[in-house]
């Protein structure tokens, strides 16, 4: 098994581009929700970290004048074409080319769950955030549906397996070691969205790297432990959640 973020994604992140490329919306509601509940607006100054391939900037109202800075410990997600008016750094999530007090907003989407010390992370976080700046984070809940899809499916079917420590009362303990002041925390259902039912299995197989199930595997996977619907039209909608959690 490999076990860091970058050991993760330095091997299997060109599928993850991939599965992006593919099905450039699916992911269209959760990168709307990051930019709502971290209330980015125009002028901010904003640190996605870990930033996964720069998606999040790459989803910000084009109307918004916005500083966006990528952060992500992976070369393959560090690294390839130029992401707009983004700045990229390659750097670990404790260890960031940022100066102090710099960043209006920092954003994290789904990466926390790999991290193995994060109150180092939380509190290098801290270091990069203004005076009146905030945190937003957006990761896996424990006993969520999100869970076993992840620690039991996508752990017996990626040949790297999954391990994912995700956010409970540890978590949060770990955010106010770090003295961040949480303001809102509250879990948010959505969907995933696909053109078709065969788009979505093979968005899944290669955004997780399930190299171990077959399609009919992948598709038995999301049903038991997600669910999804396909409407008249044959598009398919997966259900999906993540914690959103905002600190000060």
């Amino acid at each position: 098994m490999f076990s860091t973020y970058q050991d993760i994604f330095d091997h299997r992140g060109k599928a993850y581009h991939h599965a992006m490329s593919l099905s450039p919306k699916a992911r269209r509601q959760e990168f709307s929700l990051a930019i709502e509940v971290a209330r980015i607006s125009d002028g901010d100054v904003v640190c996605d970290a870990p930033s996964g391939g720069g998606y999040l900037g790459q989803s910000l109202p084009p109307e918004l004048n916005i500083q966006m800075i990528e952060v992500d410990p992976s070369e393959v997600f560090s690294r390839g074409p130029a992401r707009g008016r983004a700045k990229i750094h390659q750097a670990p999530l404790n260890d960031i080319p940022l100066a102090s007090d710099s960043c209006d907003a920092v954003v994290s989407i789904a990466g926390l769950h790999h991290e193995k010390d994060r109150v180092e992370v939380f509190r290098e976080l801290r270091r990069l955030i203004r005076p009146g700046g905030r945190l937003c984070i957006l990761e896996v809940a424990k006993d969520s549906i999100v869970d076993p899809f992840l620690n039991q499916f996508v752990h017996a079917t990626n040949s790297m397996g999954h391990a994912g420590e995700f956010v409970d009362d540890s978590f949060r303990s770990e955010l106010a070691v770090a003295e961040f002041l949480m303001q809102r925390d509250e879990l948010f259902e959505y969907t995933w969205d696909f053109r078709d039912e065969q788009s979505m299995v093979e968005f899944v197989q290669l955004l997780f790297g399930l190299d171990k199930a077959t399609p009919d595997q992948v598709l038995r996977g999301i049903s038991r432990h997600l669910g999804y619907r396909c409407d008249e039209a044959g598009e398919c909608h997966m259900n999906w959640a993540l914690q959103a959690i905002v600190c000060v």
